[in-house]
C-alpha cells in the first residue's frame, strides 16, 4: 500500500498464517507507506506469519500513529534487516503506535527450520510448531503453528527391499533364483523392479 495511490483506508484486514520469504533484495514483507493526513489503518491483524529475508525490515510505514486497533502478534522475524523491531525507528517518523494497537509475542531471529529445498514447511523440531495463537483456522497440536502450513508430524518412511541371503555362483552356472520381498509401512507398493 502506498500513499501515492491517493487517500485510502485499511479496515478490518486479517493476515494470518503466511510465509513471506524474500531473497535478500530490498524488499519488505508488509509496506504501508506514504500515509497522509486522511489515511487510516484500523483493525489490521497480522498473526502467525513468518517474515523472512527482507533486507530492509519485515514492515515499513512512515507513521505508526495511523494504526488504531491493530494487532501484530505471534509472528517470526528472521534474517531481515531488522529482526528486533516490527518497524525500525529509521522507517517511521518516530511516532509510536496508539495504545489500542497491540504488538506482542513476536519472535525475533528464530530460525523456522524449514524442510528445505524450496519447501517452506516446518520440519520436526521447529520452534514455530505450536507457537502461534488460535485465529479460527484448523490446526494440529496444542496451538497453531507459525507460517503457512501446519506441521502434521507425518513423515514418509522409505520402503524396504530384501532379496534374500547372498548367493554365489561358479561358472559355468550363470543364473540364480532369488525370492525377494518388499514392504512399505506407511504406503502401498505399486510396482517392483529388481536389477543386478
Amino acid at each position: 500500500f502506498n500513499g501515492a495511490l491517493g487517500s485510502w483506508q485499511i479496515i478490518n484486514c486479517e493476515i494470518y498464517n503466511n510465509t513471506f520469504h524474500a531473497t535478500g533484495q530490498p524488499y519488505v514483507a508488509l509496506n504501508i507507506s506514504g500515509l497522509g493526513a486522511a489515511d487510516l489503518v484500523n483493525g489490521l491483524k497480522v498473526k502467525n506469519n513468518i517474515l523472512q529475508g527482507s533486507s530492509l525490515a519485515a514492515m515499513l510505514t512512515n507513521d505508526r500513529s495511523k494504526f488504531i486497533n491493530c494487532q501484530f502478534q505471534y509472528n517470526d522475524f528472521y534474517l531481515n534487516g531488522d529482526d528486533v523491531n516490527l518497524i525500525p525507528t529509521w522507517a517511521s517518523t518516530g511516532l509510536n503506535f496508539p495504545a489500542s494497537t497491540i504488538v506482542s509475542n513476536n519472535l525475533a531471529t528464530v530460525n523456522p527450520l524449514y524442510v528445505g529445498g524450496g519447501n517452506f514447511t516446518l520440519q520436526a523440531g521447529s520452534p514455530l510448531i505450536n507457537a502461534g495463537v488460535n485465529v479460527g483456522l484448523t490446526f494440529n497440536g496444542s496451538a497453531p503453528d507459525i507460517g503457512y502450513a501446519e506441521y502434521n508430524g507425518v513423515t514418509n518412511s522409505p520402503p524396504s527391499a530384501n532379496a534374500g541371503a547372498d548367493q554365489t555362483i561358479t561358472l559355468p552356472v550363470n543364473n540364480v533364483n532369488v525370492t525377494g520381498t518388499g514392504a512399505d509401512t506407511d504406503g502401498t507398493i505399486t510396482a517392483y523392479l529388481w536389477t543386478k
